[in-house]
């Protein structure tokens, strides 16, 4: 994951001037109609739907931390305890950009 955390910092900082924001949105489990061009319904329904969030609302909090400069956005408040727990055990360079 170091590689690309460095790409990420280096692509933001190289588009800054421009402009342009970059970031790498982890969206988590997202209701969105992937799952009906996939038939994958069957799957959906074995997880806990707590752990679920709209396509509308983790474009809305991505599209908010995009906007905000960070540079990692995790929408969602168990996606992002998920997530901070998965980068305690990962490298120091993806803590880092969290």
């Amino acid at each position: 994951m170091t590689h690309r955390a460095d790409l990420l910092a280096a692509l933001a900082w190289e588009l800054e001037a421009e402009g342009v924001r970059v970031c790498a949105l982890c969206a988590g489990f997202t209701y969105s109609e992937f799952h009906d061009v996939t038939n994958t319904h069957a799957q959906l329904a074995a997880l806990s739907r707590w752990l679920w969030m709209s396509a509308e609302r983790v474009a809305e909090e991505g599209l908010a931390a995009a906007e905000a400069g960070r540079l990692v956005p995790i929408p969602g408040r168990i996606n992002r305890v998920i997530g901070h727990y998965l980068a305690r055990r990962g490298s120091r360079r993806l803590r880092d950009i969290h």
